[in-house]
């Protein structure tokens, strides 16, 4: 069992939740909610912060254009300044003289 804290709009402050999946945190380290046991987010997508809060955890979104994800169950996408393939890889051109 993992214990986190996060925020409950019914009051100030935080409580403490159990997890019986993966403990999300955000890009500071910061425990933001838990992604259940199970849980599918294939490569190319990724959660938002507002669907771990709501538990909307069916509706993963597509990675923007110029992003990509090679990862399941992630809640970013990655920057990408090269082609972006299908989403899920990025294929950078490098010059050898």
């Amino acid at each position: 069992m993992i214990i986190y804290q996060e925020e409950d709009e019914t009051f100030t402050g935080v409580k403490c939740s159990e997890c019986n999946g993966t403990i999300v945190r955000d890009k500071s380290g910061n425990a933001i909610g838990c992604m259940p046991a199970g849980l599918n987010v294939p490569a190319g997508s990724y959660l938002t912060e507002t669907t771990i809060f709501t538990g909307s955890f069916d509706t993963a979104k597509e990675c923007p254009d110029g992003t990509y994800q090679d990862e399941h169950n992630q809640i970013t996408c990655k920057r990408c300044d090269g082609k972006v393939i299908d989403r899920t890889h990025c294929l950078m051109s490098t010059t050898i003289n």
